[in-house]
């Protein structure tokens, strides 16, 4: 019945029955061998619970390195736990995520570079990359905000620089008119990032 119970994995119950095996007859062996392994099983699987119980919670927590640390040295215990291979599983999905969020995030910060050194043409062309890997997924809605900003920031300073760029023109021709129409349409916060702008209208 013992053995039954333990191919059944009922392990407490195979462990209740060689113990009154003991209790009747000490002295056999066969029931102490059979005792010991059946708390060695129990013993592991106590363990595969506590580190699984510890995963689930660092997954839930966002440490993902640690749940995944976690998750290894308990399937190295029990390598065919289907719980463990699941979490496993979403453990991969997760840090994929993870990837490519820092991946948008250094493609953001090279925007920000862009437009900090006032090239705005750079920005975009890396603002359109970043926008054909977010139509992938649509899991990483604040990225995308943060990129409409951006987008939109580099639109307007790349429009004020070749409004700029015109008024020049035009003030070679002494077309004072025609520079006035063409920085009036400047962005406000565009033309204090360029100064330009101001002593042209000054001039003109």
């Amino acid at each position: 019945q013992s053995d039954e119970a333990v191919a059944s994995q009922r392990l407490d119950e195979a462990q209740t029955k060689l113990q009154a095996s003991l209790d009747l007859d000490p002295a056999n062996t066969t029931a102490q061998g059979r005792l010991k392994a059946v708390q060695d099983l129990l013993q592991k699987r106590q363990k595969v619970e506590q580190l699984t119980r510890q995963a689930n919670a660092e997954l839930r927590a966002g440490n993902h390195d640690t749940s995944g640390r976690l998750a290894d040295e308990a399937l190295q215990i029990d390598p065919t736990n289907s719980n463990l291979i699941q979490l496993r599983y979403v453990l991969a999905g997760e840090m994929q995520r993870r990837e490519r969020r820092q991946k948008l995030q250094q493609g953001l910060n090279q925007v920000r570079n862009f437009l900090d050194s006032l090239d705005p043409a750079r920005a975009l062309t890396v603002v359109r990359s970043l926008d054909q890997e977010l139509s992938k997924d649509d899991g990483f809605e604040s990225v995308q905000f943060e990129l409409t900003a951006l987008q939109k920031e580099a639109e307007e300073l790349n429009d004020a620089q070749q409004r700029l760029t015109a008024a020049r023109n035009l003030e070679a021709n002494q077309d004072w008119h025609g520079v006035v129409a063409q920085l009036s349409g400047i962005a406000p916060q565009c033309a204090i990032r360029l100064p330009e702008i101001a002593a042209t209208l000054a001039r003109a």
